[in-house]
């Protein structure tokens, strides 16, 4: 019966925070046509057989409904590792996370409206201990300024070496809020991180279009970062 209740509730959890995922998503300048216009795919036919494909139906269904899919995943592996007293920090997190992985997939950007939220939010559970980690209010401030200020300084290192812009702002606002919530110390673990996801994204990627979004690169990291906290 709890395994059930348990179920049920992350489904709705999910399921709610996957819309507001969505809004946030279409409300990002730079959107594709198709996801603009909310375009409806329809399953491939087999062969000779005039009904759908099994295969087709559920992958039709995983994409209609990606982002609550996201939010149900990881909603479900923050429940099963977090105490009661810090669980609605860290589902906040992770659905901040989520939305900002999306956002920057398809549009390559990180917008304010969510980026400098994260940070804010990050800065009020530590500094009030709402959330689960013990992060001191030092740890937590260091943090904000070391992760935003550490990737500035790259940026403009980067960009006084080769005349333009390597990272954007929204990854640099990112950055400060991720060390908001996790704390100074864990920032060289998740650079690492952040840098061999991308890193391996970048390989696997089709030489044609090479051009990654670093973001979510960054919120996997952070997101694996506070589970194991």
């Amino acid at each position: 019966m709890v395994i059930f209740v348990y179920g049920i509730g992350v489904m709705l959890a999910g399921a709610l925070m996957g819309r507001l995922t969505h809004y946030a998503v279409q409300l990002t300048p730079g959107l594709p046509g198709y996801l603009l216009i909310d375009q409806k795919w329809r399953p491939e036919r087999d062969h000779g057989d005039s009904r759908p494909g099994t295969l087709n139906v559920l992958s039709v269904l995983a994409w209609r409904h990606r982002y609550g899919l996201s939010c149900m995943l990881v909603f479900a592996v923050v429940v099963g590792n977090s105490p009661t007293e810090g669980l609605f920090c860290a589902l906040m997190y992770s659905w901040f996370l989520v939305t900002l992985a999306w956002t920057d997939y398809y549009t390559l950007l990180l917008p304010d409206r969510i980026t400098l939220p994260f940070l804010l939010f990050g800065v009020i559970a530590q500094l009030t201990a709402a959330g689960h980690m013990t992060i001191s209010p030092s740890s937590c401030l260091l943090g904000a300024l070391y992760g935003g200020g550490g990737l500035l300084m790259l940026d403009r290192l980067y960009e006084r070496v080769r005349g333009h812009v390597g990272i954007g702002g929204g990854d640099i606002k990112l950055m400060a809020g991720l060390g908001a919530w996790l704390g100074w110390q864990a920032l060289p673990a998740l650079c690492c991180g952040a840098s061999l996801t991308g890193l391996t994204w970048y390989a696997l990627a089709a030489p044609s279009s090479r051009k990654i979004a670093f973001g979510p690169c960054l919120a996997l990291a952070g997101w694996l970062g506070y589970l194991r906290v």
